[in-house]
């Protein structure tokens, strides 16, 4: 067994423990597992689904180990961002139980605002008249530039604030 074959060894053990103490990801609740990278002796354990990147600390003596678990990177949705502890390099990461009790819940979607109802054509071209002057106009200029009648361009800018295209 060579070199090669004892860093794939030690790969395989560690993605294997990390899936054996997290079976779900503590992120993001996925069980599609978990990839393990290595960086001269220290390993690193990615979700596959969120791609939260954690660092295994093993110390202590044998009889007495300590196992803590760093987050390195968070979340590609940046809902553990606040527990990533990369400036302190002392920081010894949190233990199992922490993590398996974090619960960050789904991530709420952001709200939409409906959408506006269709423009007629002449709604259309005033509502691009008064955009392309900042938002504030003359009615009688405007109804001069546009061919309308001044009741007329009144009325269209009352149907425009009413689809709330205008305030």
């Amino acid at each position: 067994m060579g070199i090669r074959d004892n860093l794939e060894a030690g790969r395989e053990w560690w993605a294997s423990e990390f899936k054996r103490i997290f079976p779900t990801c503590p992120i993001c609740g996925s069980d599609s597992g978990y990839d393990v990278t290595r960086k001269f002796l220290t390993y690193y354990a990615k979700c596959r689904s969120c791609e939260a990147v954690w660092q295994p600390i093993v110390e202590g003596p044998v009889w007495k180990t300590e196992h803590r678990y760093l987050l390195v990177e968070p979340d590609k949705e940046m809902r553990a961002s606040s527990l990533v502890k990369k400036g302190d390099r002392w920081h010894k990461g949190y233990k199992a139980e922490f993590w398996k009790s974090l619960n960050l819940g789904p991530r709420e979607p952001k709200p939409t605002a409906p959408p506006l109802p269709p423009l007629t054509d002449l709604e259309e071209e005033v509502f691009d008249y008064i955009d392309k002057h900042g938002g504030e106009i003359s009615i009688p200029q405007a109804s001069e530039d546009l061919g309308l009648s001044e009741a007329r361009l009144k009325a269209t800018i009352d149907k425009l604030k009413e689809k709330k295209y205008i305030e």
